[in-house]
């Protein structure tokens, strides 16, 4: 939590280094990284959201119409771009590549935020190899703040505590 007080100071952004939170789902790493972005854009820093998915799913429209180019620029040009969910879904090798090249494109440029239910060590789950993977990782961790969020998921707490409420209304019911 500290850590991430003296991130929403957003110095990250100014000295051009990354974010990495590294949590099971539901910890709230999504909403630390908006969080995050919204302070950079209350201090006057350009800012990109996306999830992993939607950028896969923009990377492929941009193959298929032959704009790669300038999607890989509206990613590289923000002060920070936030990249949501990395290995919820795996890449394949276009799109890793074309991940790695906006990465590479921002190395020591320009800031990234990155979450992800997955440990380094599973990043080779996410991509098609272990070299792809290590090159990304590479790239991010060489500057990077990384938070890693241990901790149930909010939703199954606040489930559980739904379920216990309602098992006491019952049972106040039944009295």
């Amino acid at each position: 939590v500290k850590l991430v007080k003296s991130l929403a100071a957003c110095g990250f952004v100014e000295k051009k280094k990354n974010v990495i939170l590294v949590g099971q789902p539901g910890t709230a790493k999504t909403h630390a990284a908006i969080g995050l972005g919204m302070r950079a854009l209350e201090k006057g820093y350009a800012v990109r959201f996306t999830t992993i998915q939607d950028l896969a799913a923009t990377l492929r429209a941009a193959m298929a119409d032959a704009t790669t180019e300038q999607r890989i620029a509206e990613f590289t040009e923000p002060d920070l771009v936030i990249l949501d969910e990395l290995g919820f879904t795996p890449l394949d090798r276009m799109l890793a590549d074309t991940f790695y090249r906006i990465i590479a494109s921002r190395y020591e440029r320009g800031s990234l935020v990155v979450t992800s239910n997955k440990s380094f060590e599973s990043w080779a789950e996410v991509f098609p190899d272990a070299t792809i993977a290590s090159a990304v990782l590479d790239r991010l961790v060489h500057h990077a703040h990384l938070v890693p969020i241990v901790g149930d998921s909010y939703r199954m707490k606040n489930l559980k505590a739904k379920d216990a409420k309602g098992g006491e209304t019952a049972k106040k019911k039944s009295a």
